[in-house]
């Protein structure tokens, strides 16, 4: 599973009503035989109902659930319950201390990651979709959300996002674009694996409307890279840009075959 899934349905059909993030925070790592406690910092307030997966030195996960206080050390009392034998979790000065009972047995680097947030993130952001969505409540994990309508002239743009472990979700009905040469408008598109390259086209609004185009068929899907970043592109089956298809910029993201890779029919 992924740590990041945004949904995408219908033109017309998305919740607007707040901006998602995903944190992680990582620790220090320790080695088989050299150390049996561990440390992460907390930057930030945790707020009541935030929640939270702490991966040991192991890889053993361990949830807190919904916090009823708020605090770091409410947040360190809730792990420490749910990690049962073998490790103990305690609060010193808006630390995590996480002592091992068998030292040696552990070798790795510890993390603690929110499983959904609403707001301002409390460390390192891993991604985060800049137009309106609708959060799940805090303790999914992964954190889940359904993203605004993100059209061709108003699309999301997600930073930070992982192809590797994130995952976009569009419509059932979408597919791969067929492979092969498109002449559009005295361009040439070029559809390989779901990724598209232009003859002409150079600015990202026109290679968006010149893939749009030609993929006239309602959920062919395809993306190109522009410089740094990769746009995805869902067709409703009309010739070009319509404010029922879908546009999804990646940002920082330079390979529009791992983007292909992440996009997955919901359903």
């Amino acid at each position: 599973e992924g740590n990041l899934i945004i949904t995408y349905e219908e033109a017309g059909d998305q919740a607007n009503t707040c901006s998602i993030t995903q944190t992680k925070v990582a620790g220090n790592a320790v080695s088989a035989g050299t150390a049996e406690v561990q440390t992460i910092t907390i930057t930030g307030a945790p707020a009541v109902g935030d929640a939270y997966t702490l991966t040991l030195a192991d890889g053993t996960e361990v949830e807190s659930g919904a916090l009823t206080a708020g605090t770091v050390a409410d947040l360190a009392a809730k792990l420490n319950t749910a990690a049962g034998d073998g490790v103990t979790i305690t609060d010193n000065s808006n630390t995590l201390v996480i002592t091992y009972s068998a030292p040696g047995a552990v070798d790795g680097l510890a993390d603690i990651q929110q499983t959904a947030k609403e707001g301002t993130p409390l460390g390192k952001v891993e991604a985060t979709v800049t137009g309106a969505c609708e959060a799940t409540t805090p303790g999914v994990d992964p954190a889940v959300t359904e993203a605004s309508d993100s059209t061709p002239t108003a699309y999301d743009t997600i930073t930070n996002f992982d192809a590797a472990a994130d995952k976009i979700l569009l419509p059932t009905d979408m597919a791969t674009a067929t492979d092969g040469a498109y002449a559009i408008d005295g361009d040439t598109v070029t559809i390989n694996s779901g990724v598209a390259t232009f003859a002409s086209a150079s600015t990202a609004s026109a290679q968006i409307a010149a893939l749009l185009t030609a993929m006239d068929t309602k959920g062919n899907v395809a993306a190109f890279t522009d410089g740094t970043d990769t746009y995805v592109a869902y067709s409703d089956g009309i010739a070009g840009a319509t404010d029922a298809d879908i546009v999804i910029k990646l940002a920082g993201v330079d390979n529009a075959a791992t983007a292909i890779d992440a996009v997955q029919a919901d359903g």
